[in-house]
């Protein structure tokens, strides 16, 4: 009895060893297994002439796609597996037969004809009905005024209301100024700031495409949003600027050029991240913090 016990456990013991192997091999599949990703966009000088080509693989293929942008439409095709989804979609449109066409024109013809006969028959009818609307219309007419007197009113509530909202917002936020100050300026938060940042940065440096060629020209109608446009690309152009080539026109609204990307994403890139930020006393201390923090 007890070796047949014994027996069963081991048996147990071996099926759990073997899910959890199992199990460990799969994470460290998903981890470790990159996602794969292409890109092309090329336009010819606006907005309607710009297209856009994308496929991404997963797990050896065994996850793809590809997405269209041409002409103002998106298509795209998914394969998980064995199964297929796409965006497809076969029109067809019913071809009319010659005896339909007859009886088409013949109705045409006859509602045609009936048609003329009401005309004729409620021409005197209407005539008397749209002389006794001519008053109501008078009478509506005299009403328009004291309805946009109304509308005004009401607008002018509304705009008196948001603007003591916004400055009821402003002066609680001045109040608590010093406080939020203090907050910002303690060591532990400054500490998990700077870790932060450095943290992100790796985490870009992993994102880094392999290949990236691009060469562009845009400009906006504005000179401002060029300008903004131009500063926020310089915030990454240190990762990308190998094989890139911006040229801003701040006369013309124009977007003409094209580009390339490749690269992979793991898994395990995402889970270094917030290992090193988690572990961190500084940020766990912050996050703790600002989930106690009172505006």
């Amino acid at each position: 009895m007890v070796h047949i016990i014994l027996f069963t456990l081991q048996i147990l013991g071996w099926i759990l060893l073997i899910i959890f192997v199992l199990f460990l091999l799969l994470s460290l599949l998903l981890l470790f297994a990159g996602f794969h990703y292409k890109g092309k966009v090329k336009c010819l000088g606006n907005i309607e002439t710009l297209g856009m080509a994308a496929e991404f693989s997963y797990l050896f293929h065994l996850i793809r796609g590809r997405i269209l942008y041409e002409d103002g439409a998106v298509k795209w095709k998914i394969r998980i597996s064995w199964k297929r989804f796409s965006s497809y979609k076969k029109t067809e449109k019913p071809v009319a037969s010659f005896s339909d066409t007859k009886s088409t024109k013949k109705g045409t013809e006859a509602s045609k004809e009936e048609k003329v006969k009401e005309k004729q028959e409620d021409a005197p009818g209407r005539e008397r009905t749209e002389q006794r609307k001519e008053p109501k219309e008078c009478v509506k007419k005299n009403e328009q005024p004291t309805k946009s007197v109304g509308g005004r009113k009401k607008i002018g509530s509304k705009i008196r209301y948001t603007f003591r909202k916004i400055c009821d917002t402003i002066k609680s936020f001045i109040k608590k100024k010093e406080y939020i100050q203090t907050f910002i300026a303690a060591e532990a938060h400054r500490m998990a700031f700077k870790k932060g940042i450095k943290e992100t940065k790796r985490f870009f440096a992993f994102l880094k495409p392999d290949v990236l060629e691009a060469s562009l020209i845009f400009g906006f109608s504005d000179p401002a949003v060029t300008g903004y446009v131009l500063g926020g690309i310089s915030l990454i152009y240190p990762f990308i600027g190998e094989h890139v080539q911006l040229e801003p026109d701040f006369e013309n609204k124009i977007l003409k050029g094209q580009a390339y990307i490749q690269g992979k994403i793991r898994g395990i890139y995402i889970v270094i991240f917030l290992w090193n930020m988690l572990w961190n006393k500084q940020v766990r201390q912050t996050i703790k913090d600002i989930r106690n923090f009172q505006f």
